[in-house]
């Protein structure tokens, strides 16, 4: 996820606004240049199998819309509403819908609907196989990430600090919890985390909450990070990436706070590391990874939070969210790379190059297969070798 600045409902692009030099005062000039890419020994190998065309993209929008995959097809949905159910091994369209509306967060899926969310503030389910509607609610305003869900309860977290769960049967309301943002944040918010009947997700004023996934009952809350300084811009501390569950572990960061690691059942803080992320970060069973505010790439032990690696490969080249599959990590950059890393070493493995414009929300792993959506339209499948 790339993120950008809101004040107040206006948008402001932080490749313009030197977030990364605040201390240095911002200019016109890019105060770091992007460290220019290495040769490197390559240990993976990536065919690409298809590319196929699946609408209009995030026509320019810097959305972060995700595919999914239901039964023998990955399913995209695009800026204008275009829902495009795609072969997973021939890249042949299968169905398209126009649901003609735009688009600004979606897609989740569960066992009976696929959901997205509307400019207009809609959260709205329909059916997985077919597309047709099921319900629709009005929402208190945008919301840009993907909804969390377990099937039961559907959760969304709005632009305005907002979160609401609906049952996912039939959208009622089961309930809403108010937290109003501080006047400028970073423009997005995280999918919240639903697991055996509790919701977790971060906000933009650096706590970490945990609902009960019914009643909305707080559980606990954490600060992830505490706004320091006197400007708004040094305030920043946003949780901002949607927070990682494993077991009876919560993991999360924020930007210009920590990396921590909270008991879910509990919520008491088992370590907690200076560390300060857009993107938030991704976790296996013994590491938890971290894209830094610099494009450094971080990997720490997930018993007590030592740094076990770190890579300056990527530094300022604006990378993105962080995927881990299969011992590997993926990351992407500004200038459409895709970058593969070892998750026990943080070694460069492999590059790849979906597409010039980029790539939206997470590549998704399918067995030995990778899938990413571009920016301007094109879902890129790719086979990977070891």
């Amino acid at each position: 996820m790339r993120n950008v600045l809101r004040n107040k409902g206006l948008v402001l692009n932080t490749l313009f606004l030197c977030v990364l030099a605040v201390v240095s005062g911002c200019s016109t000039e890019q105060v770091n240049p992007p460290t220019e890419l290495q040769d490197f020994e390559r240990d993976v190998w990536m065919k690409r199998m298809w590319k196929s065309p699946v609408g209009a993209g995030d026509d320019g929008l810097g959305l972060e819309l995700s595919p999914v995959v239901i039964g023998d097809n990955i399913v995209t949905i695009d800026a204008d509403g275009v829902l495009s159910y795609v072969n997973l091994e021939t890249g042949k369209l299968v169905m398209k819908r126009d649901l003609a509306e735009r688009v600004l967060g979606g897609l989740a899926l569960d066992q009976l609907c696929l959901y997205y969310s509307t400019a207009q503030g809609d959260l709205v389910c329909v059916d997985r196989e077919s597309g047709n509607p099921r319900w629709r609610r009005k929402l208190s305003s945008e919301i840009v990430s993907p909804a969390g869900t377990d099937g039961r309860v559907v959760v969304v977290h709005a632009t305005d600090g907002s979160v609401f769960a609906h049952d996912a049967s039939e959208g009622n309301l089961l309930w809403q919890y108010d937290n109003a943002a501080p006047a400028l944040t970073l423009r997005g918010n995280p999918t919240p985390v639903v697991k055996e009947g509790q919701v977790v997700t971060g906000f933009a004023n650096g706590e970490l909450i945990a609902f009960d996934a019914r009643t909305g009952v707080v559980q606990w809350e954490i600060n992830v990070g505490v706004p320091k300084g006197r400007t708004e811009l040094e305030r920043l501390v946003d949780v901002d990436g949607a927070p990682v569950v494993i077991d009876n572990r919560v993991y999360a960061v924020g930007y210009q706070g920590n990396l921590v690691a909270i008991d879910r059942r509990t919520g008491g803080e088992v370590w907690a590391k200076p560390m300060s992320s857009f993107n938030g970060m991704t976790a296996s069973e013994n590491r938890a990874f971290v894209s830094l505010d610099d494009g450094t790439i971080v990997g720490v032990n997930s018993t007590n939070g030592n740094k076990a690696w770190q890579s300056s490969l990527l530094k300022y080249r604006r990378t993105g969210s962080l995927t881990s599959a299969e011992t590997l990590l993926f990351v992407d950059d500004f200038e459409g790379y895709v970058h593969v890393f070892t998750e026990d070493k943080g070694k460069l493995v492999a590059r790849i190059r979906p597409d010039r414009d980029g790539v939206m929300g997470d590549p998704l792993v399918w067995g030995d297969h990778l899938y990413f959506y571009a920016r301007d339209g094109y879902l890129v499948a790719y086979h990977i070798y070891r």
